[in-house]
Protein backbone atom coordinates (compact mmCIF):
# COMPACT_ATOMS: atom_id res chain seq x y z
CA UNK A 1 0.00 0.00 0.00
CA UNK A 2 1.41 3.36 -1.15
CA UNK A 3 2.03 6.19 1.53
CA UNK A 4 -0.84 8.76 0.72
CA UNK A 5 0.88 12.71 1.48
CA UNK A 6 -0.54 16.07 1.24
CA UNK A 7 -0.44 17.61 -2.08
CA UNK A 8 2.42 19.34 -3.36
CA UNK A 9 4.53 18.31 -0.58
CA UNK A 10 7.05 16.21 -1.38
CA UNK A 11 8.80 13.03 0.95
CA UNK A 12 12.36 13.69 1.77
CA UNK A 13 15.30 11.38 0.07
CA UNK A 14 15.34 9.52 3.54
CA UNK A 15 14.02 6.03 2.72
CA UNK A 16 14.43 4.55 5.85
CA UNK A 17 14.71 4.71 9.95
CA UNK A 18 13.36 7.33 12.33
CA UNK A 19 14.54 10.07 10.01
CA UNK A 20 11.43 9.47 7.36
CA UNK A 21 9.10 10.47 9.60
CA UNK A 22 10.85 13.83 10.90
CA UNK A 23 11.98 14.77 7.30
CA UNK A 24 8.80 14.73 6.15
CA UNK A 25 7.37 16.60 9.08
CA UNK A 26 10.04 18.99 8.61
CA UNK A 27 9.15 19.53 4.75
CA UNK A 28 5.61 19.28 5.33
CA UNK A 29 5.90 22.73 7.27
CA UNK A 30 7.77 24.49 4.90
CA UNK A 31 5.94 27.46 3.47
CA UNK A 32 4.32 27.06 0.37
CA UNK A 33 5.63 28.41 -2.74
CA UNK A 34 4.49 31.91 -4.03
CA UNK A 35 5.01 31.06 -7.86
CA UNK A 36 0.98 30.76 -7.71
CA UNK A 37 0.32 33.76 -8.32
CA UNK A 38 1.42 35.52 -11.71
CA UNK A 39 2.87 38.96 -11.31
CA UNK A 40 3.23 39.76 -14.69
CA UNK A 41 -1.23 38.94 -15.04
CA UNK A 42 -1.68 41.07 -11.92
CA UNK A 43 0.34 43.97 -12.93
CA UNK A 44 -1.40 44.13 -16.71
CA UNK A 45 -4.57 43.38 -15.34
CA UNK A 46 -4.30 46.17 -12.95
CA UNK A 47 -3.09 48.82 -15.20
CA UNK A 48 -5.67 48.04 -18.05
CA UNK A 49 -8.75 47.69 -14.73
CA UNK A 50 -6.68 51.41 -13.82
CA UNK A 51 -6.85 52.77 -17.13
CA UNK A 52 -10.24 51.85 -17.70
CA UNK A 53 -11.58 53.13 -14.27
CA UNK A 54 -9.98 56.58 -15.02
CA UNK A 55 -11.54 57.02 -18.24
CA UNK A 56 -14.32 56.00 -17.24
CA UNK A 57 -14.50 58.36 -14.41
CA UNK A 58 -13.66 61.31 -16.76
CA UNK A 59 -16.47 60.26 -19.30
CA UNK A 60 -18.82 59.80 -16.44
CA UNK A 61 -17.93 63.11 -14.73
CA UNK A 62 -18.47 64.93 -18.36
CA UNK A 63 -21.77 63.28 -18.73
CA UNK A 64 -23.25 64.22 -15.37
CA UNK A 65 -21.90 67.93 -15.15
CA UNK A 66 -22.62 68.55 -19.02
CA UNK A 67 -25.50 70.75 -18.28
CA UNK A 68 -23.57 72.75 -15.09
CA UNK A 69 -20.56 73.70 -17.36
CA UNK A 70 -20.26 76.57 -18.65
CA UNK A 71 -18.14 77.56 -21.55
CA UNK A 72 -16.98 81.51 -19.55
CA UNK A 73 -16.76 79.75 -16.15
CA UNK A 74 -13.86 80.55 -14.15
CA UNK A 75 -11.41 77.11 -13.13
CA UNK A 76 -12.51 77.85 -9.40
CA UNK A 77 -16.44 77.28 -10.81
CA UNK A 78 -15.63 74.67 -12.59
CA UNK A 79 -14.33 72.72 -10.57
CA UNK A 80 -17.15 73.13 -7.72
CA UNK A 81 -19.29 72.08 -10.59
CA UNK A 82 -17.37 68.42 -10.63
CA UNK A 83 -17.20 68.33 -6.98
CA UNK A 84 -20.98 68.76 -6.87
CA UNK A 85 -21.11 66.43 -9.56
CA UNK A 86 -19.22 63.64 -7.91
CA UNK A 87 -21.02 63.76 -4.74
CA UNK A 88 -24.55 63.24 -6.58
CA UNK A 89 -25.88 59.71 -5.46
CA UNK A 90 -26.59 59.09 -10.00
CA UNK A 91 -23.41 59.77 -10.74
CA UNK A 92 -22.32 57.44 -8.18
CA UNK A 93 -24.24 54.50 -8.65
CA UNK A 94 -23.11 55.06 -11.80
CA UNK A 95 -19.47 54.67 -10.87
CA UNK A 96 -20.40 52.01 -8.76
CA UNK A 97 -21.74 49.85 -11.36
CA UNK A 98 -19.04 50.85 -13.75
CA UNK A 99 -16.61 49.68 -11.22
CA UNK A 100 -17.97 46.60 -10.97
CA UNK A 101 -18.02 45.80 -14.77
CA UNK A 102 -13.71 46.38 -14.72
CA UNK A 103 -13.61 44.76 -11.92
CA UNK A 104 -14.95 41.60 -13.33
CA UNK A 105 -12.90 42.23 -16.59
CA UNK A 106 -9.52 42.87 -14.52
CA UNK A 107 -10.43 39.70 -13.15
CA UNK A 108 -11.18 38.16 -16.02
CA UNK A 109 -7.52 39.37 -17.70
CA UNK A 110 -5.62 38.14 -14.75
CA UNK A 111 -7.46 34.79 -14.84
CA UNK A 112 -6.68 34.97 -18.41
CA UNK A 113 -3.36 35.92 -18.61
CA UNK A 114 -2.14 33.81 -15.71
CA UNK A 115 -3.05 30.80 -17.15
CA UNK A 116 -3.23 28.75 -14.29
CA UNK A 117 -4.86 29.11 -11.06
CA UNK A 118 -7.84 31.22 -12.39
CA UNK A 119 -9.49 32.25 -8.98
CA UNK A 120 -6.47 32.36 -7.22
CA UNK A 121 -5.41 35.08 -9.79
CA UNK A 122 -8.12 36.42 -9.92
CA UNK A 123 -8.40 37.17 -6.17
CA UNK A 124 -5.14 38.54 -6.37
CA UNK A 125 -6.53 41.19 -8.02
CA UNK A 126 -9.50 41.73 -6.12
CA UNK A 127 -7.10 42.14 -3.10
CA UNK A 128 -4.45 44.38 -5.04
CA UNK A 129 -7.63 46.44 -6.04
CA UNK A 130 -9.30 46.55 -2.49
CA UNK A 131 -5.78 47.80 -0.99
CA UNK A 132 -5.53 50.13 -3.90
CA UNK A 133 -9.31 51.69 -3.22
CA UNK A 134 -8.22 52.24 0.12
CA UNK A 135 -5.11 54.16 -0.04
CA UNK A 136 -6.61 55.98 -3.02
CA UNK A 137 -10.16 56.34 -0.42
CA UNK A 138 -10.83 60.44 -0.81
CA UNK A 139 -14.12 62.08 -0.36
CA UNK A 140 -17.16 59.94 -1.46
CA UNK A 141 -19.85 58.56 1.24
CA UNK A 142 -19.12 56.02 3.14
CA UNK A 143 -21.69 53.97 1.37
CA UNK A 144 -19.88 54.31 -1.70
CA UNK A 145 -16.37 53.18 -0.24
CA UNK A 146 -18.09 50.30 2.08
CA UNK A 147 -20.59 49.37 -1.12
CA UNK A 148 -17.35 49.23 -3.34
CA UNK A 149 -14.86 47.13 -0.93
CA UNK A 150 -17.94 44.21 -0.53
CA UNK A 151 -17.78 43.45 -3.88
CA UNK A 152 -14.71 43.81 -5.11
CA UNK A 153 -13.45 40.43 -4.77
CA UNK A 154 -16.75 38.68 -5.42
CA UNK A 155 -16.43 40.63 -8.57
CA UNK A 156 -12.92 39.91 -9.85
CA UNK A 157 -13.30 36.39 -8.75
CA UNK A 158 -16.82 36.11 -10.48
CA UNK A 159 -14.09 37.29 -13.69
CA UNK A 160 -11.67 34.57 -13.00
CA UNK A 161 -14.93 32.10 -13.12
CA UNK A 162 -15.86 33.64 -16.34
CA UNK A 163 -12.18 32.70 -17.73
CA UNK A 164 -12.15 29.49 -16.42
CA UNK A 165 -15.82 28.62 -18.16
CA UNK A 166 -14.43 30.27 -21.62
CA UNK A 167 -11.55 27.97 -21.91
CA UNK A 168 -13.00 24.99 -20.52
CA UNK A 169 -9.65 22.26 -19.71
CA UNK A 170 -6.92 25.29 -20.34
CA UNK A 171 -6.93 26.58 -17.07
CA UNK A 172 -6.10 24.48 -14.21
CA UNK A 173 -9.13 24.71 -11.74
CA UNK A 174 -6.56 23.99 -8.31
Amino acid sequence: MAARYPPGRRLATVKHGPEKDSAWILQSLAPPKMNRISLKALLISLAVMLALDTLGGMILTIFFAGPSLQENATPEQTQAAVEAVNQSSGFLLSALVYGIVTTILGGYLAARLAKKLPYFNAGALGLASITIGILLAGSSPLWFDVVGFFVTLPAALFGGHLAKRDVPGKLDAS
